[in-house]
């Protein structure tokens, strides 16, 4: 696991658990779904080396499921021409981490969706380093050419915050950053491998760090936007929280439910 940059204050003050640890969120609730609407279809991207997708869509499949919407996997064997036509057979597209890049069609096909009405959510994650028998390997979600339209761009560093985490110094919270419908009862999201966003004016910040949070790259405290929406999308800097055992936490079933409402364009 990545530590926390050596020029970070190390003193037994800054340490100590008492001002380490923000309140631990309780485990409760479910995810509710307001309003109606007719079944819609909803897309999960698979095709593009997303990180660990199954995992990390399966509350959100289970949901829209359960409340009479249909969901499918874009994971073809050959995938070059599908996806232009996919995207019109559906009402939404959820995307995670992707780590291969899109295609110049497939990027018109989605600014084409997006235009005519169609709502997409996208949950992007820091840069990731391992190690296998060959050496590092790094692997970076590659969203930059898909966001380039919508005003919003995520970084590639994680954010940590030394003085106010949720028990590991890159489980972070965050809260609501405007009253956008996608913040209503959101005050406690825990996130837990989060990069930052930069949002264009065009664009809206949904959720916002503590002002103590800190980043890998950027090396400085602030409150680090983690959320944002440019009209019919929607990006998220971390995607973990979307998991079993990760959604109940705080106020992230909320969260998960607004997102959900915005898919099926109820919020």
């Amino acid at each position: 696991m990545p530590q926390p940059p050596s020029e970070q204050p190390t003193s037994p003050g800054v340490l100590a658990p008492e001002r380490n640890l923000a309140p631990t969120p309780v485990e409760a609730g479910s995810i509710e779904v307001n309003g109606t609407t007719s079944q819609q279809t909803i897309l999960i991207d698979a095709a593009h080396q997303n990180t660990q997708v199954r995992d990390r869509a399966q509350v959100l499949t289970d949901v829209l499921t359960s409340n009479g919407h249909q969901v499918s996997y874009y994971n073809p064997e050959n995938k070059i021409g599908q996806f232009e036509n996919r995207v019109s057979e559906v009402d939404a597209i959820v995307i995670i981490a992707p780590t291969q890049r899109y295609t110049q069609a497939e990027r018109t096909a989605l600014n084409d969706f997006v235009n005519e009405g169609g709502r997409v959510v996208l949950f992007t994650e820091p840069k990731r380093t391992s190690v296998n028998l060959f050496g590092e390997v790094t692997t970076r979600v590659r969203t930059e050419s898909i966001l380039t339209s919508y005003a919003i761009s995520a970084g590639t560093g994680y954010l940590y915050n030394l003085n106010g985490n949720v028990g590991t110094f890159q489980t972070i919270a965050a809260t609501s950053a405007s009253n956008q419908r996608l913040a209503e009862n959101v005050e406690n999201v825990t996130l837990y491998t989060s990069t930052s966003l930069t949002v264009g004016d065009e664009a809206t910040p949904v959720l916002e760090t503590q002002p103590t949070t800190n980043s890998s790259t950027l090396r400085s405290n602030a409150s680090y936007t983690v959320a944002a929406r440019h009209g019919n999308v929607v990006v998220v800097g971390d995607s973990e929280f979307l998991t079993e055992q990760n959604y109940r936490k705080g106020d992230n079933e909320e969260l998960v439910g607004n997102l959900i409402e915005f898919l099926l364009n109820t919020d």
